[in-house]
C-alpha cells in the first residue's frame, strides 16, 4: 500500500490529514489533493488505492478525507453517517462528494463543504 507523509511546508501547522478513497478512477487525483493540503501546512498521508468499506478505527489523524468518484451506495452512505455521528473528523471530496454530502445532509443535517471549511479553518 503506497503511503506517504509529507511534512508541513509552511510556518503555521495545519494538523494531520489522512486521504483515502471509497471509489477511485485515477490515483493521481489523490496525490494532487495531498500536495495541495501539504502546501497549506498539513502533514498528509495518502492511501492511493480504492477501499469501498474502510475501517477508520486505526487512523490517527486530525482530519480524514474520503475521496469518492462514484455515487455512494446505501452501505457507504450509512457508514459515512455513522462516522459523522461518532465524531470522526471525516469529510468527502471528489467528483461525487457534493451529491453524497447532500444526501447525508438531508438525513443527518451535516455540513457540506468539507475541504473548503478545512482550508478556511487553517487561515483563522
Amino acid at each position: 500500500m503506497p503511503r506517504s507523509c509529507w511534512p508541513a511546508g509552511r510556518k503555521r501547522p495545519g494538523g494531520s490529514l489522512f486521504i483515502l478513497a471509497l471509489s477511485l478512477k485515477d490515483p493521481v487525483e489523490l496525490w494532487l489533493e495531498g500536495i495541495r493540503f501539504a502546501s497549506d501546512g498539513f502533514c498528509v498521508e495518502v492511501l492511493d488505492r480504492e477501499i469501498p468499506l474502510p475501517d477508520l478505527s486505526g487512523i490517527n489523524a486530525d482530519h480524514i478525507m474520503i475521496w469518492t468518484d462514484k455515487v455512494l451506495d446505501a452501505g457507504q452512505q450509512a457508514l459515512y453517517q455513522r462516522w459523522l455521528s461518532s465524531g470522526l473528523p471525516v469529510f468527502l471530496a471528489g467528483c461525487e462528494a457534493a451529491r453524497a454530502q447532500k444526501d447525508v445532509a438531508i438525513k443527518g443535517q451535516c455540513s457540506s463543504t468539507g475541504s473548503a471549511s478545512l482550508l478556511d479553518s487553517l487561515s483563522h
